[in-house]
């Protein structure tokens, strides 16, 4: 890697996110700083704008480039990234939603763990999930190491948290963010994955996501049952391997669609017409065997789902705290 170049170019997506701005400033106790900021206003109707731009000059006191980009209009998450993504001058991308954050010394772990590991296409790290009152760590895997296709692909989280990735790998492939209001990360990342050459996971918690209850991904009432399944047809035109897409199906089409109608309440006819559904239409991708390689529960519950037995499901979910 050219040392003279930027290293890591961070990009964070903001839509009325006044409160939240001092959680960008944080960005300027980095340990590291060989870093630029891309900062994307999604038409803000607050004063993120100023504070953004207000922010450009502390951190050019720093030496730390920031650029602010206003999109003409909204875009949403997934569509300012790719805004972002056209700017990025850095060898490596880490996506940051506004209202999280990062470990002083993140940064400075990434560089360090890229250098020894022979600059990898993708690093995928560990998270904590922070509120008022707790912060709990969520580890992927067990120690640092390479990962295969397989393990990253259907084990590391979905989610903007815990990834870095070459630069290079998503212009090469041109990779971007599709349009959906949600799962638009999901089909990003695993793409990416297909992609690599080589993926290294580093067992270090590096990145704080803030638990939000009002924003888009706490809101059940948005999560459409189609959003996983144009997300995964998004995903199997980069791929012919129906092993792989087997086992993701499973899990985040038709388990994910399992829990989102319990979550959403969905009655017992419509519960069950819209799994008949799913394996119909997608019967070149369903075999509940697949299952197994995520844990018994899996498996249990889709047979439970299969079985119209909503009102277990429900108990089952209220017991483990989904509801």
């Amino acid at each position: 890697m050219n040392k003279k170049n930027i290293t890591f170019s961070i990009i964070i997506p903001c839509y009325n996110i006044e409160s939240q701005v001092p959680t960008i400033g944080r960005l300027i106790q980095q340990s590291y700083n060989n870093f630029e900021i891309i900062a994307i206003d999604d038409c803000s109707t607050d004063k993120t704008t100023q504070i953004l731009e207000n922010l450009v000059f502390l951190y050019d006191s720093k030496n730390i480039p920031m650029k602010v980009i206003k999109n003409e209009c909204n875009l949403g998450a997934g569509g300012s990234r790719n805004v972002g993504l056209k700017e990025a001058k850095g060898d490596y991308i880490v996506f940051l939603d506004a209202d999280d954050y990062l470990e002083l010394d993140a940064l400075f772990k990434l560089d360090e763990c890229i250098s020894n590991n022979s600059q990898p296409d993708i690093v995928l790290f560990d998270y904590y999930e922070t509120s008022d009152c707790s912060k709990k760590r969520f580890q992927t895997f067990s120690s640092s190491s390479f990962v295969s296709l397989e393990k990253a692909f259907l084990f590391s989280p979905n989610g903007v948290c815990g990834k870095c990735v070459k630069n290079s790998l998503i212009k090469d492939h041109k990779i971007s963010f599709t349009n959906s209001t949600r799962n638009e990360d999901y089909p990003f990342f695993r793409i990416a994955y297909l992609y690599s050459n080589n993926i290294f996971y580093l067992a270090e918690p590096l990145y704080n996501y803030v638990m939000n209850p009002k924003s888009l991904m706490h809101n059940y009432s948005l999560n459409s049952v189609d959003y996983a399944l144009t997300a995964f047809e998004t995903i199997s035109l980069h791929t012919q391997d129906i092993n792989l897409l087997t086992k993701a199906f499973m899990k985040n089409c038709y388990f994910s669609n399992i829990g989102t109608m319990i979550v959403s309440r969905w009655k017992r006819k419509e519960f069950s017409k819209r799994l008949k559904f799913l394996r119909k239409e997608y019967n070149k991708f369903y075999s509940i065997g697949s299952l197994l390689v995520y844990g018994l529960p899996y498996f249990v519950i889709v047979i439970i789902a299969n079985l119209r037995l909503v009102n277990t499901l429900r108990l089952i979910f209220k017991i483990k705290g989904k509801l």
